[in-house]
């Protein structure tokens, strides 16, 4: 409320002054008697004394100061009026049907301090309610609950939405203090992640190698093991900051899922993930996200279809070539098992590689997007190949691609390619390709593209100044 008056506790103001004796309104005590339709007012300490309250249909508490402790308090269509202060004592139970437009962590104990363990206090708030609103700083995880095999942070179960009112000075971040699997786990389907910080544990600059947690975000997946649950699917993140973890900072799998406008950073894995545990899942769809400085590939995508990516950028990214685990090279954009999907407007930049397209990729374009300063400063052994790989692929269109400041001052070297087709790439077009001065040679040429495929792709021309 932050003091300003609702609507209707302003008119619930001006009946009772106007209209003394109508009783409608009451003040709250553990030997009240619920009425329905009637307003509440909790000004001092309510003790339920261990016993249960069920509150009538379409009640409504105004808390003017006052708290609920020791005891169940049972909503029926009830609404809750209160600042983003304690209301609620950790020995009382919520529970019931409740209609709520923006209930807080801090009804239940949270101080956001970034010292306080906030974890129960969350889980409380986002059991109870719809929509829950971070209004502090940084809420600390300094315990878990086991979830599906696992230490979890905070787990949303379905229909729920969590939001922060912003990113600024760590604002809304919730970070943790123990070793979790994932810091915000979505264990069913209709979420919406709004505003809010997700932080692994790690320091800046150690890149998630000292991190807490192994996800930043993790989702449930399928189902498939487990009978009678429902695979993950409808979520939306937005506005996000996700960092410092031990491996992939979103790893989600479902299907029909939104990122927008998320940022993830520092991770010793994958920045975002995204794949299906259960045959192709569709609709992985990015808008305006970014990965920045993190151990593996920017976008590792894996058995989706009808997938996109639309203005999204990859920057520093898959530092650990030096020292590949399994052997793996990694990618700014790496896709596996993937159809009908389409990146537009996406770019790079200073990635040792950028394309990898393997386990039957089916018809993808790569439409207007940017290379540069991948291979700079790579070791000689690693310059140039793979840069671009399309394996086991078919129906692959790169057009309006541009590759800028390509070598990094070195020299190119014979056998080195930029684009590796293997002769498992079919039907692979490349069309207005463009190098600029910064690179030393023309796509065309053999040192750039190694035609291995069965069927040599159609080039179009290629513009070289």
């Amino acid at each position: 409320m932050n003091r300003r008056f609702s609507i209707i506790y302003f008119l619930f103001i001006v009946i009772r002054l106007c209209c003394p004796n109508l009783a409608f309104c009451e003040v709250l005590t553990n030997k009240t008697v619920i009425k329905a339709d009637m307003i509440y007012e909790v000004v001092d300490v309510v003790d339920l004394v261990g016993k249960q309250m069920k509150l009538a249909k379409n009640c409504y508490l105004i808390f003017r100061g006052g708290i609920i402790k020791n005891g169940e308090l049972v909503g029926n269509k009830s609404k809750i009026e209160a600042s983003p202060v304690k209301i609620f004592n950790e020995d009382l139970k919520v529970s019931g049907n409740w209609t709520v437009e923006k209930a807080y962590p801090e009804w239940f104990g949270a101080k956001a301090d970034g010292v306080h363990d906030d974890r129960a206090a969350i889980q409380n708030c986002i059991n109870n309610f719809r929509d829950t609103y971070l209004m502090g700083d940084v809420y600390a995880i300094r315990s878990y609950t086991e979830c599906h095999g696992a230490k979890r942070g905070i787990v949303m179960p379905a229909y729920k939405s969590l939001v922060g009112t912003n990113m600024r000075d760590n604002h809304s971040q919730i970070k943790t203090f123990v070793e979790l699997e994932s810091v915000l786990y979505l264990s069913e389907r209709c979420n919406t992640v709004e505003g809010v910080f997700v932080n692994g544990g790690g320091v800046f600059q150690k890149f998630g190698t000292d991190a807490l947690a192994r996800y930043g975000v993790e989702t449930f997946g399928s189902g498939k093991n487990i009978e009678g649950s429902s695979a993950t699917a409808y979520l939306i993140f937005k506005d996000m900051y996700v960092a410092y973890c031990k491996s992939d900072g979103f790893h989600i799998l479902g299907y029909s899922i939104k990122y927008i406008n998320c940022i993830v950073s520092q991770c010793r894995g994958n920045a975002f993930y995204a794949s299906y545990d259960n045959g192709r899942g569709p609709g992985h769809n990015f808008q305006y996200c970014s990965a920045v400085n993190c151990r593996q590939s920017g976008f590792k995508i894996e058995n989706t279809a009808y997938s996109s990516l639309l203005n999204c950028s990859v920057d520093n990214c898959g530092f650990d070539v030096q020292k590949p685990e399994n052997g793996e090279l990694y990618h700014a954009y790496s896709f596996s098992n993937v159809n009908t999907t389409n990146l537009q407007s996406c770019g790079e930049e200073g990635c040792y590689y950028v394309y990898k397209l393997t386990g039957e990729c089916i018809a993808m374009s790569f439409e207007n997007c940017r290379l540069y300063n991948c291979t700079k400063n790579l070791p000689s052994k690693f310059r140039y190949n793979n840069v671009i790989v399309v394996d086991n692929a078919m129906g692959i269109r790169f057009s309006g691609l541009w590759i800028s400041n390509m070598t990094g001052g070195y020299k190119v070297e014979k056998g080195e390619n930029i684009v590796t087709l293997t002769s498992r790439a079919r039907d692979i077009e490349f069309s207005y390709c463009y190098i600029d001065t910064k690179s030393s040679r023309d796509l065309l040429t053999d040192s750039y593209i190694n035609f291995t495929a069965k069927n040599k792709p159609v080039i179009f021309p290629v513009i070289n100044k």
